[in-house]
């Protein structure tokens, strides 16, 4: 296969990423046939299956995008965090400042959970779903350490617990929210309790 080819075939798949990502986003829907993503960009059903081996293949790789501009996401807050807070003991804080700036990507959770429920009775799609989960965590982790870094504070758990927990955390809350006007105060709230219950103040030496 030619370079030309190669990157002609990535285009198509990225293509295709965004036009599903559209798709979910105008309409609330995570369940679409393939003839429906192909036809918001004039693709044929042959370039979707060059590119895909199946619709729920295809969707494990909008929701990989998905956990990738949520990783940017985080870095881009935590710097944020960073630049207006400082290193400081204020834990709640310093939370407030970093989960205020991720924005809920209502897309992203939607998927998620369709994802998941589908996944209790496909074992080849679950175990997509735990490679990447469990990448997503690993991705995450160090800058979920950095905030307890910069808050002064370390771990009482191990960093997989800890991590788990944030994620859940920051999920549940972020699910809670069904209008688009609700109120977004409960998300940084547990992120930082969750946060402050599985670690304490650094002790010095």
């Amino acid at each position: 296969m030619s370079a030309t080819t190669l990157r002609d075939r990535n285009r198509t798949r990225i293509e295709l990423i965004d036009a599903t990502r559209r798709l979910i986003d105008s309409s609330g829907r995570t369940k679409f046939a393939v003839k429906d993503v192909c036809d918001s960009i004039g693709y044929t059903r042959g370039a979707f299956y060059s590119s895909f081996a199946s619709m729920d293949d295809h969707l494990v790789a909008v929701h990989e995008r998905q956990n990738a501009d949520l990783t940017e996401a985080v870095a881009a807050a935590l710097a944020h965090a960073r630049s207006v807070v400082g290193d400081t003991g204020d834990l709640v804080t310093f939370v407030n400042t970093f989960i205020s700036t991720i924005a809920v990507d209502r897309g992203r959770l939607a998927l998620q959970s369709a994802l998941t429920a589908r996944a209790q009775h496909n074992p080849h799609l679950a175990d997509q779903l735990t490679v990447q989960r469990d990448h997503l965590r690993q991705t995450l982790e160090p800058y979920l350490l950095d905030v307890i870094d910069c808050a002064g504070r370390e771990l009482t758990t191990d960093t997989i617990t800890f991590t788990r927990a944030v994620m859940a955390a920051q999920s549940g809350a972020a699910s809670q929210l069904i209008a688009a006007d609700d109120p977004d105060d409960i998300r940084p709230l547990l992120v930082a309790t969750t946060m402050i219950g599985l670690s304490r103040p650094r002790t010095s030496g």
